[in-house]
């Protein structure tokens, strides 16, 4: 197994990783007839997006893909009007790419994201959570119009602390359901907001 590529996500004009979702985002690729392929062990589900805030509401910005179906739509089909650009040559994991695409998401519930990995928390599987990255923040959107920005840094500092104690009374002695429970928990971004 790999680590994920996770979704993006531009806060600020700083590049950050989707990292958790009270509610999965109502983006998805077969709304558009598209059928991702995974492309690597490292992105099973074939695609990825990137989220933004553009007066002060949820869009798509980029979309790419590995689209099962390229044979038969090799140019479309589009996003917001947008249509997307071909990768056949190699370059890239995914097939096709769609650039500044300002799909408003109308959206309700809270997203994690997290900028500055800590290489030291990284492990080989799954989607990275929140509590590995030094800087984090919730975002709270009602019908896609953003209500709320919480700074949760401090906080995943006292996470990282808590998982470090855990793991150190455990002494890495991981039962087998453990371990499949680890591995499941590992690929599900969903949380429960408790603030």
């Amino acid at each position: 197994m790999t680590a994920q590529i996770s979704d993006g996500f531009i806060f600020n004009g700083e590049d950050f990783s989707l990292t958790g979702f009270t509610d999965k985002i109502p983006f998805y690729p077969g709304d558009y007839e598209i059928t991702p392929k995974g492309v690597s062990s490292a992105c099973w589900r074939g695609f990825y997006r990137i989220f933004s805030i553009v007066n002060n509401e949820l869009v798509l910005k980029k979309f790419n893909v590995n689209d099962a179906n390229i044979e038969k739509d090799i140019s479309g089909p589009k996003i917001n009007g947008v249509k997307p650009n071909l990768n056949t040559k190699g370059r890239s994991f995914f097939n096709k790419s769609y650039e500044n695409v300002d799909l408003k998401i109308v959206y309700t519930g809270s997203i994690l994201i997290g900028k500055g990995f800590i290489r030291d928390l990284y492990v080989h599987m799954g989607f990275h959570p929140a509590w590995k990255f030094k800087k984090v923040f919730e975002l709270t959107f009602d019908k896609g119009n953003l209500i709320e920005t919480i700074d949760l840094s401090e906080k995943m500092v006292e996470v990282r602390k808590e998982v470090k104690k855990k793991k150190t009374i455990k002494n890495n002695e991981i039962e087998v359901n453990e371990i499949a429970k680890w591995i499941k928990e590992s690929f599900n971004q969903k949380y429960i907001k408790r603030l």
